[in-house]
Order: structure tokens, then C-alpha cells, then sequence
């Protein structure tokens, strides 16, 4: 069964981002106005307890949930394969097969062993303990071949792993490491700068 809603900017504005409109807003606020100065104690206890209410079921919390709903909508269409991901909708809902990659990036990394971002946690799993860089599989998967400065940044350097691959979809051919790579680049991006967890689905806050 299907349902369609029809409406204009402002309707497509509740659905996407779950805030009320300005209109709603100003009238709950004109009416509390007005009322207020005849109610006894116990009526403006009962205004109060509603506006919480209201604040609180229209909150961050609720609009978190409903972009999040949003971001999952626009990457329905996506593959489950090695792609570069652009925008933190595709990083939200990145592919499962491509998770373990995205996880292997350093500083991701260990802000999720750090518990410090949600790591796509209802479909990735930590098969590698602590392991942090260039002792981790997955990273070793993504860098082996790959040129890269060294830490001073006079020298190029290339380290090739010789690694039994544990999956088939764990040996990338060059153009799936590159995106990685720049899928990297935007997952950092996102975690440096922004509040919404780049690995959670839901929309999590960083803070």
C-alpha cells in the first residue's frame, strides 16, 4: 500500500527535516500568550508541561531522526559495491562491503575504538581488535601499492602487503583504492567539521 502526500515548499520542508512550521510555531506561542494570564497555578503548570512536550517531540532529536530518514531515501538507489562516496548522505549509508574500508582509515579508526563515532554498528563488525593503521588489515588492503609522502615530506614511499585475503571483495584493484582513498578524504572532512556522525545512519551527534 502506498501513500502519497501532496503539498508545497512547506510540506516538503516537514517531511525532510521534521521541524514545524514557522506559522505552527507563532500560533502555539500567541496562545500561551493569551491564555496565561488566566490560569491558576496548576493550569500554568499543565502550559508548561505541554510546551516541554512540544519542544521536546519537535527537538534536535526529532529532526536528527528525520533527516537521517531523509539521507537513507536518497541513497536507496545506491549498489553495494566500491564506489567514491560524496556527501555525508552516502557516508551515513555507505555500502556494507565497502564499511570495513571506510573503517580502516586511521583517525576514524580510532575514534571508533575511542567510542567517539558510532561506526556503522548495526552492520560493521570489528574482526581486528585495536589495531590502528598500518598493522590492520584493512588498511592494508586500501595502501598496499599506493604512493604516499612519508611523515617528513621530502620522500615518496610504497609499501606492498602480501596479504591472504580473507574475502574475495577484500582484493581491490586500483581504481576501488582510489576511492577509498577519496572516500577517506570526505569522511574526514565530515568528522573534522561537521556535528553529524559521518558512520551513523541515524544521524548521531559528534557533540
Amino acid at each position: 500500500m502506498a501513500q502519497m502526500v501532496i503539498g508545497g515548499t512547506n510540506t516538503f520542508d516537514q517531511l525532510l527535516y521534521g521541524a514545524p512550521h514557522p506559522e505552527v510555531q507563532q500560533f502555539v506561542n500567541t496562545l500561551h500568550q493569551q491564555i496565561t494570564p488566566m490560569l491558576t497555578q496548576e493550569g500554568l503548570n499543565f502550559v508548561q508541561n505541554t510546551r516541554n512536550e512540544w519542544s521536546r517531540f519537535f527537538g534536535e532529536d526529532a529532526a536528527r531522526l528525520a533527516r537521517a530518514g531523509a539521507r537513507r531515501v536518497v541513497s536507496l538507489w545506491d549498489d553495494d559495491s566500491i564506489h567514491q562516496l560524496v556527501g555525508i548522505a552516502a557516508l551515513q549509508h555507505a555500502p556494507v562491503v565497502m564499511q570495513p574500508f571506510l573503517m580502516a582509515q586511521p583517525e576514524i579508526r580510532q575514534a571508533y575504538l575511542d567510542q567517539k563515532i558510532d561506526g556503522y554498528s548495526e552492520t560493521y563488525v570489528n574482526e581486528h581488535g585495536d589495531v590502528v593503521g598500518e598493522q590492520h588489515y584493512h588498511y592494508q588492503c586500501v595502501m598496499s601499492g599506493i604512493v604516499e609522502d612519508t611523515e617528513e615530506g621530502e620522500e615518496w614511499r610504497a609499501v606492498t602487503y602480501f596479504l591472504e585475503h580473507e574475502k574475495a571483495e577484500d582484493q581491490l584493484n586500483f581504481d576501488q583504492k582510489v576511492d577509498v582513498l577519496c572516500t577517506w578524504s570526505e569522511l574526514l572532512m565530515r568528522y573534522r567539521t561537521g556535528r553529524d556522525d559521518p558512520t551513523s545512519k541515524f544521524n548521531s551527534s559528534l557533540w
